[in-house]
């Protein structure tokens, strides 16, 4: 009953992403934690689930993929996981969650000025630095990156294919991590394998529903959906 269950969220929760970038990784890991599986335990299989969702998101959109701007992401990410493994070691989870919430509400309700107007080099950068960073020890960063990928000038399909590639990279980061650390990910291949078939074929009924968007609508619902999954982390104490 629960593997059907993380199936059909992990098909429900690539289909979100598929259409609207993000919030699907963060459902699915409240499913996992909630049907009971351990943190120490869903967390690096969400972790491998995600890789798949992302990469094929990646896959489907491909032509769509700003690759320079990826670059300066992937390469500013590379030193940070240290660090926030040592905040992680610091800072309670939920004081994370809470700062992680704060940053995105205040991007998007501040100044004029947001991060998403940033100029690119810096902005990624920074995307870089803070996915790196919260990457490896929250489990759904999406919105992290989210932050500095709504870009003016770039339409909704290169808006969710290079989140989805620096969401990728992130998760893979995490794999390497969780691996060295001993987590043995064949044993639960049985799960993995058709939550990540479950995904793809998400990812795809997503590109569909996408492709109904016009850019305005998406831009709407995209802001939406981050102040909601920005709520969630504020709120998040209060049910943990």
């Amino acid at each position: 009953m629960l593997y059907a269950l993380l199936i059909t969220f992990a098909f429900l929760g690539a289909l979100l992403s598929g259409f609207l970038g993000m919030g699907g990784g963060a459902l699915l890991l409240g499913v996992m934690l909630l049907g009971g599986l351990q943190t120490q335990t869903a967390v690096p299989l969400h972790a491998a689930v995600q890789l798949i969702a992302n990469g094929s998101r990646v896959f489907a959109l491909r032509r769509h993929v700003r690759w320079r701007p990826f670059l300066i992401y992937f390469l500013a990410s590379l030193p940070f996981p240290w660090l926030g493994l040592r905040i992680a070691d610091a800072l309670p989870d939920e004081v994370l969650r809470l700062l992680i919430g704060a940053i995105i509400l205040f991007a998007l309700i501040g100044p004029k000025r947001s991060l998403s107007r940033l100029p690119e080099k810096p902005a990624f950068a920074i995307a870089g630095m803070l996915g790196g960073t919260f990457g490896v020890v929250v489990g759904a960063f999406g919105p992290v990156v989210a932050l500095f990928v709504l870009r003016e000038g770039w339409d909704r399909r290169e808006v969710i294919a290079t989140q989805a590639l620096c969401q990728t990279w992130g998760h893979l980061q995490k794999i390497l991590f969780f691996a060295g650390a001993g987590f043995a990910f064949l044993e639960y291949e049985t799960l993995i394998l058709p939550m990540a078939a479950a995904t793809v074929l998400g990812t795809y009924g997503g590109r569909y529903l996408l492709g109904r968007l016009e850019d305005r609508q998406f831009r709407l619902l995209y802001r939406l959906l981050l102040a909601l999954l920005a709520v969630r982390l504020l709120l998040s104490p209060l049910w943990s």
